[in-house]
């Protein structure tokens, strides 16, 4: 089966490099980054030989991917439900839902790749500090425009204080006491959920960022400090929370 997902993703793949997309698919994932994601899969299950080759294997894939599978798949069912007012592209649609079934074949099928649930991956104590600083970022950029301070700020935000401002920051700050409950965990059992979650909420901020540098590099006259920072920030929050899941696990008590 998970044979069958990496092929059904270089059949999508290879679409998508066929397919002249939307202008709002190609700024958010290039083309070739399915295609490429899989062959990195099949690359790391076929010749790696040590369990760091095949888990750097899995977390490249899965950062080549997700834009497409993540963020370009919401944006399909945004435009499909009519919240964001433009036809759907069909065909890209088809192609995130394809990069879709192989990200998850690569996290939960039967697989060499795939993480065991016992598993706890050696990650320093401080890891979850950067987490917290890189996810303060954006709040904090959007709490000095809304006070008026021009740092590197889009046009037309300084001085802005609506719902997006409230939402986007509230949503930062929930990072802060989340990694912190995660660093009391390290030393003791942690309840079965708390991995699964972090484990999606890091792959979601990884698709974010990864996504967002792609439109920074894209179009790099469009304000790129503030590109660099905020999705700069997503990125590294995200990997920082991947690598917070990884330590924890429900059945390792201490740290050796």
């Amino acid at each position: 089966m998970s044979w069958a997902a990496l092929g059904l993703g270089a059949a999508v793949g290879v679409l998508a490099l066929l397919h002249s997309a939307a202008d709002y698919v190609a700024v958010n994932s290039p083309s070739w980054f399915v295609l490429a994601g899989i062959v990195v899969a099949v690359l790391a299950r076929v010749f790696a030989r040590t369990t760091g080759q095949r888990y750097a294997g899995l977390l490249i894939a899965t950062a080549l991917l997700l834009p497409t599978a993540c963020t370009l798949l919401l944006l399909h069912l945004l435009r499909a439900v009519g919240a964001i007012p433009f036809p759907v592209d069909p065909i890209s649609a088809c192609v995130s839902l394809g990069a879709a079934i192989a990200l998850f074949s690569l996290w939960f099928l039967p697989n060499p790749l795939r993480p065991g649930r016992d598993l706890r991956v050696p990650v320093p104590a401080w890891m979850p500090l950067i987490g917290i600083a890189a996810s303060l970022v954006y709040p904090t950029l959007k709490t000095l425009w809304a006070f008026g301070i021009d740092v590197a700020a889009p046009p037309d935000t300084v001085g802005v204080v609506d719902a997006t401002f409230y939402i986007t920051v509230a949503v930062s700050l929930a990072a802060v006491p989340a990694l912190v409950i995660a660093m009391r965990w390290w030393n003791r059992p942690a309840p079965k959920w708390v991995r699964p979650v972090a484990l999606i909420g890091g792959l979601l901020l990884l698709s974010l960022g990864v996504s967002g540098l792609w439109g920074v590099a894209r179009s790099p006259a469009d304000d790129p400090a503030t590109g660099l920072l905020v999705y700069g920030g997503w990125l590294v929050w995200g990997m920082t929370t991947l690598a917070t899941a990884g330590r924890l696990s429900p059945k390792n008590h201490k740290t050796r």
